[in-house]
């Protein structure tokens, strides 16, 4: 891939990414849909580049979102989105092999997990086990099915493409 193909691969991202910010941010929190595109945006980068390069404007991102003036409380609250999503691009790569189901299913839970243990150690005196919970159930399915929704409609595009051939019978 070229450098200027992945540079607007990377601003296409970061630009979902930025939308998805401010959608997880006006319903607060009850969905998150930065949680998927995240992980999927460092799953579909992986392969053509160093994942720093997609980390960083991730992070970025994420530190300026929120409703907070100071800069090192964005960024702070940035780790436990941002980590999770490289922790789910890295165990995927990782477990190739096997059940592709179970590999991102696996990933998709370990990664919500890493999220909100993280965001307790950030925010350990607003910690609550409901909303703990919640948020673990919430990333891991976010995640989960966005994933299966774009192999779904991906292998039905590359099967769509293939080359029908024609029998003819005497």
């Amino acid at each position: 891939m070229s450098l200027s193909r992945y540079v607007a691969r990377t601003a296409g991202f970061a630009l979902i990414y930025l939308l998805a910010l401010f959608a997880g941010s006006a319903t607060d929190g009850i969905v998150w849909p930065a949680a998927a595109v995240g992980a999927i945006w460092l799953v579909a980068q992986a392969g053509h580049g160093p994942l720093r390069y997609s980390v960083l404007p991730m992070m970025v991102l994420s530190a300026l979102v929120p409703s907070t003036g100071d800069l090192l409380a964005g960024l702070t609250q940035a780790v436990p989105q941002v980590v999770p999503a490289v922790l789910f691009a890295w165990l995927v790569q990782r477990w190739q092999g096997g059940n592709r189901t179970a590999v991102v299913a696996g990933a998709a839970a370990t990664a919500a997990f890493a999220g909100v243990v993280l965001q307790g150690a950030i925010a350990a005196a607003d910690f609550e086990w409901a909303a703990a919970g919640y948020a673990l159930a919430r990333d891991t399915v976010t995640v989960f099915v966005a994933v299966l929704l774009i192999r779904s409609i991906t292998s039905r595009q590359e099967e769509a493409a293939k080359p029908r051939r024609l029998y003819v019978v005497r």
